[in-house]
């Protein structure tokens, strides 16, 4: 081997692979509970969400590929009915976003 040219004695270069493990920490103690929550799958023309909490602030649907197709501000409702009758067929990202972290689920559109 040849350290200083980083290449094996054939000429041909080595990889290195490193892998590394994290966790991602937070300073606030409070928790995303969405064990309660209940989001439709699959939906023909509606999107049903039930059991929110106070904790969730907004509900947003995304595309399989990330374009946000809908967004909504909710401030203390318990369910949430999206009109999906105007979206394509196919895989939806549905979003609860609140003070203490965010909850995605997949679901599919047919």
């Amino acid at each position: 081997m040849n350290d200083a040219a980083n290449t094996n004695t054939d000429g041909e270069a080595r990889s290195y692979w490193v892998l590394a493990e994290s966790t991602i920490t937070t300073l606030s103690n409070n928790k995303f509970d969405a064990s309660s929550v209940f989001v439709s799958s699959p939906v023909k023309n509606e999107i049903a969400i039930k059991g929110l909490t106070s904790n969730v602030k907004q509900v947003s649907v995304y595309t399989i590929l990330g374009s946000r197709v809908f967004t909504k501000q909710i401030d203390g409702q318990s369910t949430l009915t999206i009109d999906a009758s105007l979206l394509s067929s196919g895989m939806y990202i549905v979003e609860l976003s609140g003070e203490s972290g965010k909850f995605t689920k997949k679901i599919i559109k047919q």
